[in-house]
């Protein structure tokens, strides 16, 4: 009896702990749905995508401040995510355009036009002022339902697991908050180091710059195994589409949040004088077929429409890649990226953009976007 009151006190503490938890974890969840959590977006990240992007930045702006960059080339910047990442060949377009172009490839991870913003948002916080930004989309990277963190999370629970161990797990994750949102935790703590770690570097004077020699002009990282669509990846790839409703032209129409980020990126980029070309990804025909015909030619002019700039240039490049150059449904294979990049190198070579690099003029000098038009049978 003695040794059962004893563990009465141990009791006591292990239910107030208990009900510590089990309360913290109702109100987590209570908040989750609110804009009170809503800084917290559940999609893949990419964070260390981000922080090789960063690097790129830092060492590009200190190859302009020693004067290693200045050679009159005008600087072009690759925004995007994967499928950019993964199918624009840096290598390919400074082969074509050497004597008079360099390039920033500065794309990383995530679903929808949110996790391109990011990665725009590393030049647009710098010094560099490129000449040409290539913006690299897909028409449903602004589907509010991938791109809005409350509506993916719906989505996401309306996948069923296919055994009972997985369903067990996912209701293991499902019951508790933190370990259900732990890696989206995780990358939020590392964007705010990666902040903080930045701020202290300016404060006592260290330039983050030098402590890493990698070129900023080097190729993007491309991390994906070599391969060809398999029957299975076609068809996963085309239930995780349906699931947000990139069969669905009404979704598009009804988008609101993707299509202002995507402009918002577009308008940032012009008032720092750059001319900017979006790109229409390639996508694997079974895609294509999947998505209401012409909403390519709507994403285009809701673009137009909400930058405000009518005039802005479009390489729609959706259908330039064979199906047998992806490895998926949107990320293409070496050969897909050679086809990708030779596309691209020439739409390049048609802009008529003229005068000294920005980087080497002052900061009054007009914007290119009134001469980054083109001529091509791909383009609008």
């Amino acid at each position: 009896m003695r040794a059962i009151r004893s563990l009465f006190p141990l009791a006591g503490v292990t239910a107030w702990i208990v009900t510590f938890v089990v309360t913290v974890n109702i109100l987590a969840f209570a908040l989750d749905g609110t804009s009170f959590l809503r800084w917290l977006p559940e999609r893949s990240t990419g964070v260390g995508f981000l922080l090789e992007s960063k690097q790129r930045v830092d060492a590009a702006q200190a190859a302009y401040q020693s004067g290693m960059a200045r050679d009159g080339k005008y600087l072009a910047a690759i925004v995007g995510i994967s499928n950019v990442r993964e199918g624009v060949s840096i290598d390919t377009l400074t082969e074509a355009h050497s004597d008079r172009w360099r390039f920033i490839g500065v794309a990383g991870a995530g679903a929808g036009v949110p996790s391109t913003a990011e990665q725009a948002e590393l030049v647009l916080s710098s010094n560099l002022r490129p000449d040409l930004v290539v913006l690299g989309i897909s028409p449903m990277h602004l589907l509010d339902p991938l791109v809005d963190p409350i509506k993916s999370r719906a989505i996401a629970g309306r996948s069923a697991p296919q055994n009972l161990i997985e369903q067990v797990k996912s209701n293991v994750r499902q019951s508790f908050w933190l370990i259900n949102r732990r890696t989206d935790l995780r990358a939020w703590f590392d964007r705010r180091l990666m902040d903080i770690r930045s701020a202290a570097q300016t404060i006592i004077g260290v330039d983050a710059t030098s402590q890493d020699s990698r070129s900023p002009w080097r190729p993007m990282l491309r991390t994906l195994k070599e391969t060809t669509p398999t029957d299975k990846a076609i068809e996963s790839g085309l239930a995780w589409a349906r699931s947000f409703s990139a069969n669905d032209l009404k979704a598009y129409e009804q988008s609101r949040q993707g299509p202002h980020v995507g402009a918002k990126i577009i308008r940032d980029f012009t008032a720092r004088g750059a001319c900017v070309v979006v790109l229409m990804m390639p996508e694997h025909s079974r895609l294509r077929a999947l998505e209401p015909t012409g909403v390519d030619r709507f994403v285009e002019d809701r673009l137009r429409s909400e930058s405000g700039m009518r005039g802005l240039s479009i390489v729609n490049l959706r259908d330039a890649v064979a199906d047998s150059q992806f490895n998926d449904l949107v990320h293409l294979n070496g050969k897909g990226s050679a086809t990708l990049s030779v596309h691209l190198a020439q739409a390049i070579d048609r802009l008529a953009i003229t005068g000294p690099p920005l980087m080497a003029s002052p900061k009054s000098l007009p914007s290119r976007q009134q001469n980054c038009r083109h001529v091509s049978s791909r383009s609008t």
